[in-house]
């Protein structure tokens, strides 16, 4: 199964910010994909729904940011552990 990380799509400076929480999914999405697309006829899992109402902090703005909806919260492939830089 393949490996994603969440990360947020920061309202502030706009580029995406990781969560630290990185989850197996049954399904492949692809390189990325939102949440809510993820999900569209389908319920969402607690941890990302947890997830999603969680901060993170913006390195540029560095300020506590919000996910305003499961549309800025995206699932990002992770990388294999033969990809990974050592």
């Amino acid at each position: 199964m393949p490996r994603y990380e969440v990360q947020i799509l920061c309202p502030q400076c706009g580029t995406p910010h990781s969560t630290h929480v990185s989850l197996e999914l049954a399904g492949d999405l692809g390189e990325a994909a939102s949440v809510a697309e993820a999900y569209r006829d389908r319920n969402v899992p607690d941890i990302l729904a947890t997830v999603a109402g969680n901060g993170v902090i913006c390195p540029k703005g560095r300020r506590l940011v919000y996910a305003r909806d499961l549309s800025e919260v995206f699932l990002v492939r992770a990388a294999e552990p033969s990809d990974a830089v050592p």
